[in-house]
């Protein structure tokens, strides 16, 4: 009888058994326990401590904000000089403020509504709330505090010949002079007067201070061949240049973009040097931001310029601040933010990744996009 199938041991009776009974109190147990839900005094009471903590759900939340936000006096003002004060006097949240101030002291501007909606720290009730008084005048910095000494007499100075003694002479603090030296000595140099908002750390005043003692001279010998031949005027030799003479403007020698109309040695030179410091012109209409070159210099040779590919690219997951300083298009405080960012949040991947960068200018991320290598 022990090999039937229904033959059970001692050990597995007694398992079977009380597991039955287990069952059976499982069953029988709850109907016994009285129902300590029927009163619901106790839950009614804790809930009015619960709702005085926090609102019920996220749609009470934003109820009460909308009402706080419509109880605030709005006034024009602008959105690239707003302080912190100002944007929670608004109505906006401890986040939107530190979001919107961080932005601003990375270097990223609010040149239209357009960049405001893509701001995506600020909610659509306040977008549409602030949009009647959002005002977008420019700020040309806004780091640093004027240090520079009241009593300096200014005079015309070239801003890529200079060493850090002459930059304390010009009433700038050390700490502006050392960024400023620095900048040159890892290969960056200022095209035009502008271009010295480049130095990290130099506050609005000195900038204003200093812009219109501003001297760009590349040598004196390009300046002198500059001033020996009128900028729009032909050189002696014209009648010998051969008009159907084509120039390849990433390849061509500074003696070959000569023999084009109206391109003496100083123009010559400043093409390729501005070429280089590029890695090349991407396209054709380049060659017209070389500083100092006349727009009707420009036209004349537009037809025998021929485009080819660059031949430099900067290695965007490589390269230090200082190497992304030196380009022409980037200033130090987009190389800055471009090399934080990267730290943060790892390698760019593409172009698109660069968009995440609020100090960069739309203008800016297209201008540079042909010179970015993401594969290195």
């Amino acid at each position: 009888m022990k090999n039937h199938f229904l033959y059970f041991t001692k050990a597995e009776r007694f398992g079977i058994i009380s597991l039955l009974v287990i069952c059976l109190g499982l069953w029988i147990v709850p109907a016994c326990i009285p129902d300590r839900q029927t009163d619901g005094s106790t839950a009614r009471n804790i809930l009015p401590d619960l709702e005085q903590i926090e609102p019920r759900n996220s749609e009470d939340a934003i109820s009460n904000d909308s009402a706080n936000s419509a109880t605030v006096e709005l006034k024009p003002f602008n959105a690239n000089a707003v302080t912190a004060n100002e944007l929670l006097a608004m109505g906006l949240s401890d986040r939107t403020e530190r979001a919107w101030q961080s932005y601003l002291q990375k270097g990223g501007r609010f040149t239209s509504w357009e960049d405001v909606q893509k701001f995506r720290a600020l909610k659509e009730a306040d977008r549409k709330r602030l949009r009647p008084y959002l005002r977008f005048k420019q700020v040309i910095a806004k780091m640093g505090k004027p240090e520079h000494d009241p009593l300096a007499k200014l005079s015309p100075f070239d801003p890529n010949e200079q060493n850090q003694e002459s930059l304390l002479a010009l009433g700038l603090s050390k700490r502006v002079a050392r960024n400023w030296v620095n900048y040159l000595e890892a290969g960056g140099r200022f095209r035009q007067a502008v271009d010295i908002q480049k130095v990290y750390g130099l506050a609005p005043a000195d900038f204003e201070r200093l812009l219109p003692f501003v001297e760009i001279l590349d040598s004196k010998a390009e300046w002198a061949a500059t001033e020996a031949v009128p900028e729009v005027a032909l050189p002696s030799s014209y009648d010998k240049v051969d008009h159907q003479f084509v120039v390849d403007i990433n390849q061509a020698s500074a003696k070959e973009w000569q023999r084009l109309r109206g391109i003496g040695p100083a123009y010559s030179q400043r093409i390729v040097k501005f070429r280089d410091k590029l890695g090349g012109f991407h396209s054709i209409e380049q060659v017209q931001e070389t500083y100092g070159l006349p727009d009707s210099v420009y036209q004349a040779i537009l037809l025998q310029l021929r485009p080819s590919p660059i031949f430099k690219q900067l290695p965007i997951n490589q390269a230090t601040v200082e190497d992304l300083a030196a380009h022409p298009y980037l200033y130090y405080q987009d190389a800055r933010a471009i090399v934080r960012y990267r730290e943060e949040h790892g390698p760019f991947h593409s172009a698109l990744d660069l968009k995440q960068l609020y100090a960069l200018e739309p203008q800016t991320l297209s201008k540079m996009e042909p010179y970015w290598n993401f594969t290195q």
